[in-house]
């Protein structure tokens, strides 16, 4: 799916006829990316969005996953369940916290916030420069298919393993639990980072060991000193810290 294509409405692609459809149903924005989601049903499909508005204190835009109920008899937009499906916000639990270098990434490395999936933006978290969204597909390892890596100003996961999904929606459990990898605002290494840096290209990877690893290039520059423009590393889930992996353009 393409969002920057058409700008405010997501894009897919029929590879079929090689036809580009809009998908109005999954709401509209300044979109960068989205992934798919297993959902363990074959009536149903899952998409967590990634909307890269823009930079802000405050956040400008929520966190969204679509869910839609497939229509077999339908056009190709009702048949792969992109139409008149709903919207739902990932709204924190018992707080009110945005993901940015104040809200989410200034706790630190390896914390933690739990969620809810609501519909409606009342309450809903803000995000900060959501850039890419890529699923955990590693065969096998722990979240594959219901946990995502997002580039923001860091890296941050979001694991839907405890969502109830029914048909065309989501049942009663709606809890999400979203974990920074690391916030780009802190020293890593040799590699420093600044509120500044934004994380790009975000993708699931596996590690020797078997642990999950979330592969990512850095680029940016503070105070004028211009840093590597892209520096592929590697997040690791059990130090909550950075791998760098390669250089890219030094």
């Amino acid at each position: 799916m393409a969002g920057r294509l058409l700008r405010y409405y997501q894009a897919v692609m029929d590879v079929g006829t090689r036809t580009i459809y809009e998908c109005p149903s999954l709401g509209g924005g300044s979109w960068e990316s989205a992934a798919i989601l297993d959902t363990g049903r074959t009536d149903t499909v899952a998409l967590i969005l990634a909307e890269d508005a823009r930079f802000s204190a405050t956040g400008p835009a929520p966190l969204r996953r679509y869910v839609g109920l497939k229509n077999p008899v339908g056009n190709f937009l009702e048949r792969e369940g992109l139409s008149g499906g709903t919207g739902y916000h990932w709204d924190p639990v018992g707080a009110v916290i945005n993901g940015t270098m104040i809200g989410l990434f200034a706790v630190g490395n390896g914390s933690s916030v739990n969620g809810t999936w609501v519909v409606g933006s009342a309450g809903a978290a803000l995000f900060s420069k959501l850039e890419d969204a890529h699923t955990n597909m590693e065969v096998g390892s722990v979240g594959d298919g219901l946990e995502a890596a997002f580039a923001s100003q860091g890296v941050f996961t979001v694991d839907l393993s405890a969502v109830d999904f029914v048909a065309g929606g989501l049942g009663v459990n709606r809890d999400s639990l979203v974990s920074v990898f690391f916030d780009a605002g802190r020293q890593a290494g040799d590699l420093v980072y600044t509120p500044l840096f934004v994380v790009d290209l975000a993708a699931w990877k596996s590690w020797a060991t078997g642990a999950t690893e979330t592969v990512t290039s850095i680029e940016g520059d503070f105070e004028g000193v211009v840093c590597e423009d892209a520096v592929l590393v590697g997040a690791d889930p059990v130090r909550f810290g950075l791998v760098r992996l390669e250089v890219l353009d030094p």
